[in-house]
């Protein structure tokens, strides 16, 4: 928009802009997005060098760490491809997953890094089965985000192959 903060109304939108088709919640609701992810990402980015400073010899936290970095700017620019492709259902749930896979290696260090300092390790823990709980949940996530992308994509065609009917 030519701003550092999106539209507050419809006298600061550029010309190019058709004031009848803005969705201002929208455009607040993408900027926080990049705001906020923005922030994780220079958490993280910070949470890396930690990482290599103090955890170098220990792989399973500096390799999630360092993985999770480049999720989260690949994440950065996977977004700004969600947004040009106008929203794009699949975009959008990839996009998604991407994230969702930065909060499972972080989640996966921070434990790790839990048990590390309390002398543990993940089967004195009591993690014997953990992993393949963990790993059923995320096809079970993954499994219903396709599901949902595949939802709403069949409601966006059906808007655009019946305008008038606005119950969809």
């Amino acid at each position: 928009f030519g701003r550092w903060l999106p539209p507050l109304n419809v006298g600061q939108l550029p010309a190019d802009i058709d004031p009848t088709t803005f969705n201002f919640a929208l455009a607040w609701i993408e900027y926080l997005n990049r705001l906020f992810g923005m922030l994780l990402g220079l958490l993280v980015v910070v949470t890396a060098i930690l990482a290599i400073i103090h955890y170098r010899r220990v792989l399973r936290i500096l390799l999630p760490t360092l993985i999770a970095a480049m999720c989260v700017a690949f994440a950065g620019w996977q977004g700004g491809k969600v947004v040009t492709s106008h929203l794009e259902p699949l975009s959008v749930s990839f996009h998604l997953i991407v994230a969702l896979t930065v909060v499972t290696l972080l989640t996966y260090v921070t434990q790790q890094a839990y048990y590390l300092d309390k002398g543990m390790t993940a089967r004195s823990g009591g993690a014997d089965k953990t992993h393949i709980w963990i790993a059923l949940l995320w096809l079970i996530t993954i499994i219903q985000i396709l599901l949902g992308t595949h939802v709403r994509a069949s409601l966006e065609k059906l808007v655009l192959t019946f305008p008038l009917d606005n119950d969809l």
